[in-house]
């Protein structure tokens, strides 16, 4: 957030604070101005802000990488209105992306700042916020204290305790004050001519449009920055490089604002958030025959980008920059605005936004030399009908002299096509969606038409007047700010007053992630030495490599060197059709071809865009359809027969047959790909890396590093990684960072330490990483290493995000970056860019399923034939297990007694899909649903009818042979139907559509089902080490990984009560293959219960040792306690371990028992879409009913 130093013609408003994206603020834009960060507003160390604290407290945060964006929108509202409104609080997101929560705990938590003070949980004033607890807690408080109260820290105790005397949620005094020294230098800032200069660019920010104008004239080819977001996306995607960088925001001709004879007069280099203020201040204060423009305008700002971009863009800036992606040109169009332009030598001259002044992409009338001064935006007049997002077309081309407004005008400008060949969109144009955003052109006239329509009939009275049916279609949708509430039940099974299980604790980094202080892979200072890597990527899907050429980026500035496949020093294929550096053909868009290692980031970047790919295109295979056609498919043989299909079907009343595509879904996790590599002493590599599965990446890093040379040097390769599997990266490495699968990054370094002559030397490889799988990456590095498992380490800490995405992908940078440092013997950083990281790390996959079912006349169905494909793309992944997983599940909750469907994987030119949340899941239950909504249809039967039909019921068995114990998915059925008041809102929603022909709403109730457990049956076990200390403190280690999905948070729980202890006196280590060896994955939802089961064991244990202590003084502390224990040599560390059994699936046996239990679930949503445009909202009430069957 930035508050600048205000230039005295800007007093209209008092000195506001900005929220802003860092990524796109240059540098030199700040100079004079006060910049605040999240860790500028408090510390876990010293104090906490009151939105740190409130959205810690109501448990908004989970992987935590987006809460300091969030908390800083928050601030900057609170600073320039204190007391803000709910729909204020709403719009200050529009900017903010947050992938874990929902966003709801996160509005929950803000919405006591705003003036409306009635909490949304339905227990009104006895919700269990208000109520007090202990008054004392620790740096880490465990649960919130109450809407209103207030911390105080005591620094002789290091703890914040609760204030006697609670003060007001916030108060604004007591925000720092405006920095007196830029107060005292502003004169000088807002006047003085600046230059920066470097050895790229150079900077100027002229005072006065006389200098200005000069510059222009001295430097044709400058460019003009106000906000930053065109240009920041033409330096970073088009690599354009512009020599002399302009600021006009400190140029009081191009900041003024002022009210004319015609309009409001807005200076070109005055934000949009300003020109928002001044046009809502005018609707405010003038007629309103004379703000309907300025209504269009406001009511498009909504839309426009988010506030952090609106905060900084100009308005000028979206006029030159000529973008048909703009939302704001074709309303300066519309309203016929006039603009200013000023030249040194020419001068001024005045010009109209009309059909002739954008020329093209990019292109206007105005001249080489001039610079745009204003923009007027004229008042409407009482018999001018003017509508947002209408386009003034020539009268002569579109209606007869003679036509009148009513449906005979509206069929002849819709009929001739004039509205689309008035939008000239070419194929491939920047904002895509072309034949979309050309069937808009129809309906925004016609959403025109019926405004001036419903206008018109307020005068007169028509003899064909508006259908009461069709008003709807004349106005958008509406929205305001969203509610939520939980229902749920409070355990009566307390031990103790210390007890936690089934009460909400906060989990343990909430505080840190809202201070700024959790700590991510990119966040490792930058060390000594340290180069940055820059990838040479295919820029097309299937091709043959015909030459590559290194020269131009080599000799450009910083650059150390560039590597490709002929500097791997052993295996250049890492998996089965992947390699580490492309050598004659690309089989993908993305596929990484050679990297550059320069002295900056930047300059890796620049370097790498340089080299020069010459291909040979081939065909590609992209979409299901094509692997098809073309018999391109991964050789694997899956499928689930039960029952007696053909029989069946002839038995059967009817049949239908159809087909569904489900698309590809982008992961999204806000922290890219990324790693470290540190050549250390000896040959020790050590990784910092975002990735879910560091053992993994220890094996590819082996494997490209097999040495070639008879004379074999001991190689240690340390991994700090954020992943989710740590001990798949072990062997001799050590991987720390962020990722869910560290132990399948292991086996990828592990062989760059394995030597080939007879003279061997020992490996040590530790990893300490973010994984969801340490003991994977543990294996894999010692198969290919050949090392034992204690000679790896696999260490996880934080991911900021996953979702899957995290756990194979990662290779793309770490296997070129590991390379990069074992050449240069330097360290080296990869960090994917957000463009890059979506090219290179692949999605969920695709789906497309076709299918026959046979049902009978009341709905039920008895027979089911289907043949499910998935898109794996260019390489085979995890798409094997994801294919299990869809088949196992495509069954949803619906009992079909015959059923056959065999599974496909295609392989496509397409970056290898990989794993995402529900791992097949998701798209095998829409498909379920889709066939019974296709069966419903062609019967003219309710879907709810269809569905509660089909249903399983307790003792049912799913077509894989497993018997369904404890099924409760008919009970959450039945009571989301009643809690949702379904059969109402159902009558609802009739009505409603029965008199709105362009609005329709719509309401529908699903359920779920989804089994629990490994289908590798290995992997369902789980260890746990429990350490108690003298001083009574326990330290736990487990192997699960936390995600920001509480994992720790609940193993802290039951410490808490089988020790009774409070949860002050646990804390929980980084996630090692040290201290929990052989560990699984933390994934299908199994990790609670296996390390939960695992910690308790461990707690027994030590109970057990502890019973004489305890029986000799029971009124004693665990410290007392343990200190008589260690006098008598007692042990205070345990292990604990847990294994599933009875769990089984063999697919060439007919009767399988894949899962431990299964998970139920019943969800009512209402939605709303606009016919004209596609828009859409969940309306009303949603509901979501939940049980977990035994």
């Amino acid at each position: 957030m930035w508050t600048p130093s205000k230039p005295p013609f800007l007093n209209a408003f008092p000195s506001i604070h900005y929220a802003v994206n860092a990524c796109i603020a240059p540098l030199c834009a700040v100079h004079g101005v006060a910049v605040t960060t999240v860790e500028g507003l408090g510390s876990v160390k010293t104090s906490l802000h009151p939105i740190q604290r409130q959205l810690a407290q109501n448990h908004a945060t989970q992987c935590g990488f987006c809460t300091p964006g969030i908390i800083m929108s928050m601030y900057a509202l609170l600073r320039n209105h204190p007391t803000p409104t709910k729909q204020q609080l709403y719009e200050a997101f529009d900017g903010n992306l947050c992938r874990c929560t929902g966003y709801r705990p996160i509005l929950e938590g803000l919405y006591p700042f705003t003036d409306c003070k009635v909490t949304p949980c339905t227990m009104g004033e006895a919700c269990c916020k208000n109520q007090r607890r202990d008054s004392t807690v620790d740096v880490y408080p465990p649960s919130p204290e109450g809407n209103g109260s207030h911390f105080i820290f005591d620094k002789s105790r290091k703890k914040f305790k609760l204030d006697s005397k609670p003060k007001p949620l916030y108060d604004p005094t007591q925000e720092p004050i405006f920095p007196p020294e830029l107060k005292l230098m502003s004169p000088k800032l807002v006047t003085e001519y600046l230059r920066f200069e470097s050895d790229r660019c150079t900077w100027l920010r002229p005072t006065s449009l006389q200098q200005l104008l000069e510059i222009k004239e001295t430097y044709p080819d400058c460019k003009l920055v106000t906000g930053n977001t065109e240009i920041g996306i033409e330096v970073k995607f088009q690599k354009r490089h512009f020599k002399v960088m302009v600021s006009p925001a400190f140029v009081k001709e191009l900041r003024e604002v002022k009210t004319t004879d015609l309009g409001i007069q807005f200076g070109a280099s005055v934000t949009l958030t300003d020109m928002e203020k001044h046009l809502r201040l005018a609707v405010q204060t003038m007629p309103e025959e004379r703000t309907r423009v300025f209504i269009g305008f406001l009511e498009m700002l909504k839309w426009f980008a988010g506030h952090q971009i609106r905060n900084v863009a100009s308005l000028g800036g979206n006029v030159m920059n000529a973008s048909p992606i703009s939302d704001l040109n074709p309303l300066l169009m519309a309203c016929n605005a006039e603009i200013e332009f000023a030249a040194a030598k020419q001068g001024h001259r005045r010009v109209k936004i009309d059909t002739d002044f954008f020329r093209g992409y990019k292109k206007t009338r105005v001249r080489p030399l001039e610079i745009l001064v204003s923009i007027t935006i004229p008042f409407s007049s009482e018999v001018r009908k003017d509508a947002y997002f209408s386009y003034l077309l020539e009268e002569e081309s579109v209606c007869p002299e003679d036509s009148k407004w009513d449906n005979s005008l509206l069929e002849y400008a819709c009929s001739k096509d004039l509205l689309q060949a008035d939008l000239p969109l070419p194929v491939g144009a920047p904002g895509g969606m072309v034949a979309y955003r050309k069937t808009l052109t129809l309906s925004f006239f016609f959403r025109f038409y019926l405004s001036v329509l419903q206008r018109i009939e307020q005068k007169v009275v028509l003899a064909s007047p508006c259908p009461e049916s069709e008003v709807s279609g004349a106005k958008p949708l509406t929205r305001g700010p969203s509610q939520g509430c939980q229902f749920y039940a409070m355990s009566d099974d307390v031990k103790s007053h210390r007890d936690t299980i089934g009460r909400p604790l906060i989990h343990r980094a909430a505080y840190k992630q809202c201070t700024g202080e959790a700590f991510y892979m990119d966040d490792v200072p930058v060390s000594q030495a340290e180069l940055f890597l820059g990838l040479v990527t295919s820029k097309k899907a299937h091709a043959r490599l015909l030459n590559v050429d290194l020269s131009p980026a080599e000799g450009m500035p910083g650059v150390v060197d560039v590597i490709d496949y002929r500097d791997v020093p052993s295996l250049n294929e890492w998996e089965s059709l992947e390699v580490v550096f492309a050598t004659d053909e690309v089989t993908h868009e993305g596929q990484v071809i050679a990297a550059v290692v320069a002295e900056t980031h930047a300059q890796a970047q620049r370097a790498a865009h340089c080299v020069k790919v010459t291909y040979q295109d081939l065909e590609p295979v992209v979409s299901i359809k094509d692997a098809i056609q073309k018999n391109s498919f991964y050789p694997i043989d899956i499928k689930v027969d039960t029952g007696d299909v053909s029989t069946a079907f002839s038995q059967c009343e009817h049949t239908v047959t159809g087909e569904m595509h489900v698309s590809a879904q982008e992961h999204l996790y806000l922290e890219p790909h990324g790693c470290i590599v540190y050549p250390r002493d000896g040959e020790e590599i050590e990784v910092i890396a975002t990735t879910q599965s560091p053992t993994q990446m220890q094996v590819r890093i082996v494997n490209i590093g097999k040495a070639r040379s008879p004379t074999q040097r001991q190689i240690s390769i340390k991994i700090i990684g954020v992943t989710q599997s740590p001990t798949q990266r072990q062997g001799s490495i050590k991987i720390i960072g962020v990722t869910q699968s560290p132990t399948q990054r292991q086996v990828s370094i592990k062989d760059i330490g394995t030597t080939q002559s007879s003279t061997q030397r020992q490996i040590s490889i530790k990893i300490i990483g973010v994984t969801q799988s340490p003991t994977q990456r543990q294996k894999a590095l010692m198969r290919v290493l050949g090392l034992p498992a204690n000679r790896i380490v696999v260490k996880v800490k934080r991911l900021g995000g996953g979702f899957g995405g995290k756990e194979t992908r990662n290779v793309s940078v770490l296997l070129p970056t590991a390379v990069a440092a074992l050449k240069t013997k330097r360290p080296v950083r990869g960090v994917l860019d957000r463009d890059e990281d979506m090219c290179l790390t692949g999605t969920r996959h695709p789906a497309y399923v076709t299918y026959k079912i046979g049902f009978n006349s009341d709905g039920k169905i008895h027979a089911l034939d289907a043949d499910l494909y998935l898109n794996m793309g260019h390489s085979i992944d995890l798409s094997p297990a994801v294919l299990e997983t869809a088949l196992l599940g495509i069954d949803s909750s619906y009992n079909i007694k015959n059923f056959r469907v065999k599974g496909h994987l295609c392989l496509t030119n397409l970056t290898s899909c990989t794993a995402f949340r529900g791992f097949g899941g998701p798209q095998a239950i829409i498909m379920a649903e889709n066939w019974v909504t296709h069966v419903a249809d062609y019967l003219g039967m309710s879907q709810e009818a269809v569905r509660e039909r089909n249903l399983y019921k307790d003792g049912d068995t799913i077509p894989c042979g497993q018997v369904i114990k404890c099924c409760n998915v008919m009970r959450c059925w039945q009571e989301c139907i009643t809690n949702s008041d379904f059969d109402s809102r159902l009558e609802e929603v009739n009505d409603y559509n029965r008199k709105h022909r362009w609005k329709k709403r719509g309401i529908a109730i699903t359920p779920l089902k989804y089994g629990l457990a490994f289908l590798l049956q290995s992997m369902n076990q789980g260890g746990a080490l429990i350490q108690i200390y003298t001083d009574g403190s326990v330290l736990l280690a487990h192997g699960g990984i936390e995600m920001g999905q509480g994992l720790h948070t609940k193993m802290i729980q039951v410490v808490s009560r089988e020790l009774d202890i409070p949860v002050a006196n646990i804390h929980v280590s980084e996630t090692s293959t040290s201290t929990v060896p052989n560990t699984g994955p933390t994934a299908a939802s199994m990790s609670s219960d296996l390390y939960g089961a695992a910690v308790l064991d461990a707690c027994k244990t030590l109970q057990e040792r502890l019973a004489p202590y305890r029986e000799a003084q029971p009124k004693a502390t665990l410290k007392q306690w343990a200190h008589a224990a260690h006098q008598d040599k007692v042990c205070l560390s345990a292990t604990g371990f847990y294994k599933l059994d009875g769990v089984n699936l063999d697919w060439s046996r007919a009767t399988n028992n894949p899962f431990s239990y299964f998970s139920f679930g019943a969800a009512c949503s209402e939605v709303e879409i606009d016919c004209l445009t596609g828009d859409h909202q969940v309306t009303l009430r949603k509901k979501e009913e939940k049980r977990i069957g035994v």
